[in-house]
């Protein structure tokens, strides 16, 4: 089912997104995220992973391989931080309720009340006062200010190497956030005699936020940000295998735009051309489009393929026995922290995840169309970032505290 010009909102073709809107999507997705960041902060600390010095950058000699070095005991902490940070959100359950209490039929009072969701889902995050874990969150924004910051030269620390990585996972929700920004511009750009309802505000609304081009630009703009990430490792290591390593990276990160961009386009030209079709003759657009289809398909296939070795091979130094190994675990490292069998199921998973995250990041693939299809979708993903991020972590732990056991990617 195509959403139409005419309706008032941005539509979904699913009616349970009339419950459950995409606004309100976007804000449990974001909260289940720190919740699986949390709940990796506990996991590894359980495991014996001082995260907390790796996170931070630290790389002074350490010749004791000490599990016992992060206590279990203060692993609690991690859930603590989670609950603190995610406590506002009972507080919108009433502005839910009055969303779903508001007929259909005057849509910019719904837009009203999203907005509002919005303003104070803002100032709790920016709020200056040492409550609701003010440093955690002057944490986030620092860090988040590193990611973005546009420079060639800065250096590039673990911690914001996996932030700019978790952000590549909510690529899709950035995106699904600018559909609502754009829906939410109806209540702030003027129509025709300035009336909210006209059907030119309701057509700019639907037309710029179903079909533009700033949808799979926002959804590649993680990607790119970790491409520079990887350009910057890149230009500050000596030449040699280290180098194309990182080059190597960022060619992976490269791949994601032709998967995003092909088919954004080939979203809007099929709508630019839907209003031309029933006649059956076949158009130049018609070639293009199935050129477009084929591209897409082939672009898909490499960068799917490639981000699954890169994330077993090289990012947790798995799925292969290199020269000289000579342990009993097929496809394992000589060291490891976690029973043998989460490895192989993290593979598993890691590649079914993957193919299905690929299919999300299309924007002319119908998944909406399935009953809570893109939510589940971004959801998995989200899951598969937190399992990703055990082996990630693991893996860099490792190489600093057993130095043989280092990548000779």
């Amino acid at each position: 089912m195509e959403p139409h010009p005419d309706d008032p909102i941005l539509v979904e073709p699913s009616d349970w997104a009339k419950i459950f809107p995409l606004y309100y999507r976007i804000l449990l997705l974001g909260c289940f995220g720190v919740w699986c960041w949390c709940l990796n902060l506990h996991g590894l600390r359980i495991a014996g992973i001082d995260a907390r010095t790796i996170l931070q950058g630290s790389t002074g000699p350490d010749d004791n391989f000490d599990c016992s070095a992060c206590s279990p005991e203060a692993a609690p902490s991690s859930l603590e931080r989670s609950r603190t940070a995610t406590e506002g959100l009972p507080a919108h359950v009433p502005n839910w309720w009055c969303y779903l209490l508001v007929p259909e039929d005057i849509p910019n009072v719904k837009r009203f009340i999203i907005l509002a969701t919005g303003i104070v889902l803002i100032g709790i995050l920016t709020l200056p006062f040492h409550i609701l874990a003010y440093a955690d969150r002057m944490r986030f924004f620092r860090a988040l200010g590193r990611v973005l910051y546009p420079s060639l030269t800065a250096p590039v620390f673990f911690c914001d190497v996996i932030m700019a990585d978790i952000l590549t996972s909510f690529a899709r929700v950035f995106s699904d956030s600018w559909a609502s920004l754009c829906d939410l511009s109806a209540l702030l750009l003027p129509g025709s005699g300035g009336d909210p309802q006209t059907p030119d505000r309701i057509n700019f609304s639907f037309e710029q936020c179903g079909y533009s081009v700033f949808g799979p630009l926002v959804i590649c703009l993680p990607y790119l940000l970790r491409f520079r990430q990887c350009i910057n490792e890149a230009l500050s290591s000596p030449a040699g295998p280290v180098r194309r390593r990182h080059l190597a990276n960022a060619a992976k990160y490269a791949s994601s735009f032709p998967v995003v961009l092909l088919s954004g386009y080939e979203k809007y030209l099929s709508w630019k051309t839907k209003d031309h079709d029933g006649d059956g003759t076949i158009t130049p657009r018609d070639h293009i489009l199935t050129l477009l289809s084929q591209l897409w398909l082939l672009s898909a296939i490499v960068n799917t393929l490639y981000s699954i070795y890169w994330d077993t091979a090289v990012d947790w130094n798995l799925g292969y026995t290199a020269r000289g190994r000579t342990h009993c675990h097929p496809f394992l490292r000589p060291h490891i922290i976690f029973d043998n069998a989460l490895y192989y199921a993290a593979i598993a998973i890691n590649v079914l995840l993957r193919t299905t995250w690929t299919l999300k990041i299309s924007p002319h693939l119908p998944i909406e169309t399935l009953p809570l299809g893109g939510f589940t979708l971004e959801w998995l993903e989200v899951l598969r970032r937190w399992l990703w991020v055990y082996f990630r972590v693991e893996r860099e732990w490792l190489d600093k505290k057993v130095p043989l056991t280092a990548s000779t990617d």
